[in-house]
């Protein structure tokens, strides 16, 4: 987290510069936009996970972000364990705010703070092979439910708007998309531990043994008036 904070300080900085360089005739007091985290979907094709994510953000005045985040996963990490095939699933909220600025007429940069949580469940089936002709191979099943975690996020972001209409630079067409990234820098607050095989991961949030897990995610932002 100390490597950092210099980071984070330094796009800060950077953000509010270009803020007093642009000039702003008007801004609009409010605007809801829906965003789709497409990386997500993209990766839907693996064997591994399934995944999605949608978010609602308001923007206060083209500046302040107030925001909520939704998903759900179904997670199949191999070698989670040995000799155990793992999946956790289930539905993640995320809640925060953020502040957004302008670097130019396209690109903006945010830094803001979120708080999750995860509703999930996990199982597992343990299979041990004794490579004895005098044993069979070992099996046994758990199914653990109302599982649940939180965490906190700091987060930055940087978003461009995308041109469908570059005839016209001041069409209104230019200024419904938007698409870009997030920065995460998850930290775990707590889980539902469980014994005496603990939980592998946890939807929305990553491998309950990374108490601090940093992430990227890709984004499509509508605005929608």
């Amino acid at each position: 987290m100390k490597r950092l904070l210099p980071v984070l300080f330094s796009l800060i900085a950077v953000a509010v510069q270009g803020q007093n360089d642009t000039v702003e005739v008007h801004r609009k007091p409010f605007t809801p936009r829906l965003y789709w985290d497409y990386g997500k979907t993209a990766l839907s094709w693996s064997n591994f996970e399934t995944k999605t994510e949608f978010g609602l953000e308001i923007l206060l005045f083209e500046r302040i972000q107030l925001i909520g985040e939704g998903g759900t996963a179904t997670l199949k990490p191999e070698k989670a364990f040995q000799n155990v095939e793992y999946t956790s699933q289930g539905q993640y909220f995320r809640i925060g705010a953020g502040y957004l600025a302008n670097l130019s007429a396209k690109d903006r940069i945010g830094i803001g703070v979120r708080y999750g949580i995860s509703n999930f469940e996990d199982e597992g089936l343990v299979s041990i092979d004794f490579q004895s002709d005098l044993n069979d191979v070992y099996t046994s099943q758990f199914n653990r439910k109302d599982l649940n975690a939180s965490w906190y996020e700091i987060v930055l972001n940087s978003e461009r708007k995308v041109h469908l209409n570059r005839s016209n630079p001041e069409s209104i067409l230019n200024d419904i998309f938007h698409i870009g990234f997030l920065f995460r820098y998850r930290v775990l607050i707590e889980y539902t531990d469980q014994q005496p095989i603990d939980i592998y991961t946890i939807p929305g949030y990553g491998r309950t043994l990374d108490k601090r897990l940093p992430a990227i995610n890709l984004f499509l932002k509508v605005n929608l008036f």
